[in-house]
């Protein structure tokens, strides 16, 4: 079983692998979202490193951190079209027009463009911690280290104008759940944040002084974490519990000493986040009201594409969760059931619904799961890794 879906998840992110004559970069998806997303990469990093690509993942961090603005914000993507044509004509038209990227890495380089804001005009917020991270993961196993700390650093502090009593605030539609306004402190930033300084110690011995003044762990237990109910809550006003950042807290240990892992993960695993369906994998606890959602995830009919669809990479973060709090019993439940859904597919894909009381790939009358999906691959062969 582990072996098989290893082997779907190795599949899957190598079918999104795009060569030039010189080197190697892989894009988000095989269809709409075949674009070189900053996000997407930065998350499927690890699982990258973890198979053999790390040649890829140098690759492709060297031009994303080459396309960074006036203010040191990473892009949203890069691409040889506008990503959003590719997503509509992909979408509407798939496979009739020739979006391919170019196969000399000197024409790669002369046509390749950043998108710097989403469909809503908002920043990608998330794009320079997501980066500092994928880096400090390819130094770890590399020991090459071709970015100077102090430009590392850069990437960080890009974050001060964003920061209000010791919090910060991001736009909206600007993270992963970018269907979504979020327009507020979210726990899932603040905890890749404290996550990236944390491994900059470790790795380099450096400490950051504006960060080390905010005092951000104790921010983050003030505002997000829930001492009676030892659940972490995405927002300050402690609405929903997000799946997202419980495989930031695990991985990392954060907060370790102010918090017992063991009672957070017995909070988590009793929790409607976790046991509302046959397994782990929606993003959020409670469903957004129709007015947080953007129109356009509405008009093709994906009102709840970041509340109650199941995400393949995390309901691979769910398994990781498990692997690392050792509950076999849990992380065999997970695996089996997702794996059930495998058997007849030749690719892990974007996000999947439950029918019949089994995993099934999502799909509307305007709207198709992407498939192959890098983002779900990668963390399938990080999680696996445990």
């Amino acid at each position: 079983m582990v072996s098989q879906l290893s082997k779907v998840a190795l599949a899957t992110v190598s079918s999104n692998i795009i060569a030039t004559d010189k080197t190697r970069y892989i894009v988000a998806g095989g269809n709409q979202f075949k674009t070189l997303w900053t996000r997407d990469f930065c998350y499927s990093v690890k699982g990258l490193l973890n198979s053999g690509f790390q040649d890829l993942v140098k690759s492709q961090l060297q031009l994303i951190y080459k396309f960074r603005d006036s203010g040191n914000l990473l892009p949203r993507g890069l691409d040889v079209i506008p990503p959003q044509r590719r997503v509509v004509i992909n979408l509407t038209f798939p496979g009739l027009f020739d979006l391919s990227y170019p196969e000399k890495e000197e024409m790669l380089q002369l046509r390749i463009q950043p998108e710097y804001l989403g469909e809503h005009g908002t920043i990608p917020f998330d794009s320079n911690v997501l980066f500092v991270l994928a880096y400090l993961d390819y130094v770890d196993v590399s020991q090459d280290q071709f970015l100077s700390v102090k430009e590392i650093e850069d990437l960080l502090l890009a974050y001060k104008k964003f920061c209000k009593e010791g919090l910060f605030y991001q736009p909206p539609f600007a993270d992963w759940q970018d269907s979504v306004k979020r327009e507020e402190p979210m726990l899932l930033f603040h905890v890749l944040l404290i996550a990236a300084l944390k491994k900059i110690k470790e790795l380099f011995n450096v400490e950051i002084p504006y960060f080390n003044k905010l005092n951000l762990e104790q921010v983050v237990l003030d505002n997000f974490f829930d001492k009676e109910s030892q659940l972490f809550f995405q927002d300050c006003r402690k609405v929903r519990t997000a799946l997202d950042v419980y495989g930031v807290l695990f991985r990392y240990k954060l907060f370790s000493d102010k918090v017992n892992y063991s009672d957070v993960y017995s909070a988590l695993k009793n929790h409607d986040l976790w046991c509302r369906s046959i397994i782990p994998g929606q993003p959020v606890s409670k469903t957004y009201d129709s007015d947080q959602v953007s129109w356009t995830t509405k008009v093709v009919g994906l009102q709840h594409y970041h509340d109650n669809l199941f995400w393949g990479w995390l309901v691979a973060e769910s398994y990781k969760i498990c692997k690392i709090m050792k509950d076999e019993s849990e992380a065999e439940r997970i695996i089996t059931i997702f794996s059930e859904h495998l058997k007849n597919a030749e690719y892990i894909s974007e996000v999947y619904c439950v029918k019949n009381k089994k995993i099934q790939v999502f799909n509307n009358l305007l709207y198709k799961s992407e498939c192959p999906f890098t983002w779900s691959g990668a963390k399938w062969l990080e999680a696996l890794a445990y």
